[in-house]
């Protein structure tokens, strides 16, 4: 047992906007892949259990941090939450598109990379992300398979703008799950990507927490002096789904604070009756039980 994770980072594609398909049995970063760029082995086509979820990592990540968050995921390393630790029993694929690293918490620095890593989200992460699951579809046909997919941050604007660019590529799945998605929430008001989400035959579920500062402060403050957007704007993954407004049974919200707040990612101050602003929110749904559990009940 072990994961197939797809790399689009130059160094694996082969070439610039190019993925390869690398096998990891234990979470650690393999040799690069013999295989030529844009190939799908019949072992990975063969190996997908029903249900596959296809998860999307988010800006600023090492390539090992993404094997081991997704070998997590799978159930592959001891002691982390997983989908399989609760009764999981399809088929995790990781999509890895190139992103920097940087860990300090110097503003120009963290701006840089930020801009960086939006850049690869949309030239880079976007469309190769279409054409793998034109390509896993294609081959999946008639076997049954429902596809998944679940996107952390900024993973969302990878999986969203390969929606637009191609509006086949959402009719292809069953699910589209977002946590702490990095995206305007006005982004869901887009008729664009109204029309794709459409055409998904399960749901859009729509993770997100008040007290995610860093989607309420980094990621917005970055995208405003980077000139995308104007001052005010929310994302998504902080403030949710806009109560005033009908979004049609495929675009469902959860806010998650209380549950992250059982994992000491926040807590409630009872004198504001806000949830706690922290960093650690964001990337606490990846160690949330419950979190992994409502994935579990959607894919059911």
């Amino acid at each position: 047992m072990g994961i197939y994770v797809i790399s689009s980072r130059p160094e694996r594609g082969g070439a610039a906007n190019k993925w390869s398909v690398m096998y990891s049995p234990n979470g650690n970063v393999p040799a690069p892949p013999p295989l030529a760029p844009n190939y799908l082995p019949s072992s990975l086509v063969n190996s997908i259990v029903d249900p596959l979820v296809i998860a999307v990592h988010g800006y600023n990540n090492r390539e090992q941090d993404v094997f081991t968050a997704y070998a997590g995921l799978a159930g592959l390393i001891h002691g982390n939450e997983s989908l399989t630790k609760y009764g999981f029993t399809g088929t995790v694929i990781g999509f890895d598109w190139p992103t920097g690293y940087l860990n300090v918490l110097d503003p120009n620095a963290q701006m840089k990379l930020y801009a960086s890593d939006l850049v690869q989200a949309n030239t880079n992460g976007a469309p190769c992300f279409g054409l793998f699951l034109n390509r896993l579809t294609n081959a999946l046909t008639g076997k049954n398979i429902r596809v998944n997919v679940l996107s952390h941050s900024m993973g969302n604007f990878v999986v969203t703008r390969a929606f637009m660019d191609d509006p086949s590529v959402a009719s292809r799945i069953t699910n589209f799950i977002s946590f702490a998605p990095d995206i305007l929430q006005s982004d869901v008001d887009l008729p664009q990507l109204q029309g794709c989400i459409n055409n998904i035959a399960g749901k859009w579920q729509i993770n997100w927490a008040q007290a995610d500062i860093i989607l309420m402060w980094a990621s917005n403050w970055a995208n405003i002096l980077l000139g995308n957007e104007k001052c005010g704007a929310d994302r998504l993954g902080q403030v949710g789904l806009r109560k005033d407004t009908a979004y049609g049974p495929k675009i469902t919200d959860h806010q998650c604070d209380e549950m992250l707040s059982h994992v000491g990612a926040t807590s409630f101050d009872a004198t504001r009756g806000l949830w706690r602003s922290s960093r650690r929110v964001h990337s606490a749904y990846w160690r949330c039980p419950e979190f992994m559990q409502s994935i579990l009940d959607l894919l059911k």
